[in-house]
């Protein structure tokens, strides 16, 4: 994973890959942050990492590698889960509310001028066997 472990969100905008990764997006909520980077710069191998903003800045908490970028509106949502966080990340239109369930929660939420919608829930830590709660999006 990646060390962004510094207190200004710039540092996240920093790809793992510096000599040939871009960065696509950042999205930030309640000290928790989420990067789509693109480790060669040509959108075939996304890594998705979350991020959780602590005493000594920005640290990664979990990592998805080879996720869908959600480059067009309405693309299909990433969404996983770190020790006690649920995440779920997408796209829509500007605008759009999306509802994500993470077990009985529902979370309605609207998409920001650029389409990008973020959501972040604290859950039961899961046992090894356990199912992983349900997380699925509707609009």
């Amino acid at each position: 994973m990646s060390d962004a472990t510094t207190d200004h969100p710039e540092a996240l905008w920093t790809s793992e890959n510096p000599k040939y990764g871009v960065v696509r997006q950042v999205l930030h909520q309640d000290g928790f942050a989420v990067r789509f980077d693109d480790l060669n710069g040509d959108h075939r191998e996304i890594c998705l990492t979350v991020f959780q903003r602590g005493a000594s800045g920005w640290q990664p908490i979990a990592q998805a590698d080879d996720v869908e970028y959600p480059a067009h509106l309405e693309d299909s949502a990433c969404w996983g889960y770190a020790g006690r966080l649920a995440w779920a990340v997408g796209r829509g239109r500007p605008g759009d509310q999306a509802v994500v369930h993470i077990g009985a929660a529902h979370h309605p939420v609207h998409a920001d001028d650029d389409g990008w919608w973020l959501v972040l829930q604290e859950t039961d830590p899961l046992n090894e066997g356990d199912d992983w709660p349900e997380v699925s999006v509707r609009r």
